[in-house]
């Protein structure tokens, strides 16, 4: 299990948004700008972020990416 807080957690997720941007098409690249532009640490409401497991915060980044990309609010997601 991984535990971890806010700094960890941006820390993550740029690194995640880094590796989704390795695998897309470059036609989709500029909604990932756009989540590159956000402070991650808005997303969540508590100062300590609590993932099982990386692939869980990674699949956390990706819904993300998903959303933004069907054109959804991330409202919709939380």
């Amino acid at each position: 299990m991984i535990f971890t807080n806010s700094n960890q957690f941006i820390w993550m997720f740029k690194l995640c948004l880094d590796e989704i941007k390795d695998i897309i098409k470059p036609e989709l690249r500029p909604l990932l700008l756009e989540l590159y532009d956000i402070n991650p640490k808005s997303l969540m409401e508590e100062d300590d972020i609590f993932f099982t497991s990386e692939n869980e915060l990674r699949g956390f980044v990706w819904k993300l990416f998903i959303l933004k990309a069907s054109g959804q609010s991330f409202k919709s997601f939380f």
